[in-house]
């Protein structure tokens, strides 16, 4: 946070997020970016560029974290695992198996960081098939 943070431009939708004045303005930010490196398949320099609008979600095998996450055999298999039983999951709660399977959708993950006292509170994600938390 100490390293990065500062070398943001004032105007930036990061810095602007950061400066909110409540518990969660350092995890939002940081949710902002990741999704930001997700949109732009793992390209840094374009995740850091404010885009207007909307980014198109990337195709489910490109790459969707920071490179030396991308690498990790772990998360491979972790997405892995996430989509088998994302697809189990709408299966189970009434989707035709053949819509299921077929599904082309996107796995977006993220970490979250809170500082002492706060937590990840109640929300929705409007339009996502399902939104899970490990």
């Amino acid at each position: 946070q100490n390293r990065i943070v500062p070398k943001f431009p004032k105007k930036h939708h990061f810095s602007r997020v950061l400066r909110a004045k409540h518990a969660g303005a350092l995890n939002d930010a940081f949710f902002f970016f990741q999704k930001a490196l997700f949109e732009a398949s793992g390209d840094l320099r374009s995740a850091l560029v404010e885009k207007d609008g909307p980014s198109p979600t990337p195709p489910p095998w490109a790459n969707s974290s920071w490179p030396e996450m991308q690498a990790l055999p772990e998360y491979q298999r972790l997405r892995q695992i996430v989509d088998r039983l994302s697809r189990r999951y709408l299966i189970r709660s009434g989707l035709d198996r053949g819509v299921a399977t077929g599904l082309n959708y996107s796995i977006f993950n993220w970490a979250a960081v809170h500082g002492p006292g706060e937590f990840h509170g109640p929300h929705t994600h409007v339009g996502e098939y399902h939104v899970g938390v490990f």
